[in-house]
């Protein structure tokens, strides 16, 4: 029998969709779907190698640096991939994220985080 070679094992968008769920405890489509969009850099593609998940996915979810966190949440939010967090990209977040679930709970933390940090809004002075 030949040994388990990690790097070399390979994730399927169909695993994907049914393992990650039960994973985060969330059975939200849209969070799957932003996910695996990270891990196929935004390709047509049927499977990823697991270190891509790893590096991808895994460790900056579960990083103990905030910064790398927020990095993640970021690319996670970013729904068209245009390095700009807008404000229709945060909107169609909060429509499809199921907060109900722990981990949307969190990542609506970390959304709420962000907006609150990182976002400047220029509002009309009233006249």
């Amino acid at each position: 029998m030949d040994k388990w070679e990690p790097h070399l094992a390979n994730l399927t968008l169909e695993s994907f969709e049914k393992k990650l769920p039960l994973c985060m405890q969330n059975e939200c489509e849209w969070l799957v779907k932003q996910m695996w969009r990270l891990l196929s850099d935004d390709c047509d593609i049927a499977r990823v190698y697991f270190k891509t998940y790893i590096e991808r996915i895994y460790t900056p979810l579960f990083s103990k640096d905030p910064r790398v966190q927020m990095g993640f949440i970021f690319k996670l939010l970013d729904t068209d991939s245009d390095g700009i967090l807008k404000a229709s990209d945060l909107t169609k977040c909060a429509e499809q994220l199921n907060i109900d679930a722990q981990f949307g709970r969190e990542v609506q933390m970390l959304m709420d985080h962000y907006t609150k940090t990182h976002l400047k809004i220029k509002t009309k002075p009233k006249t």
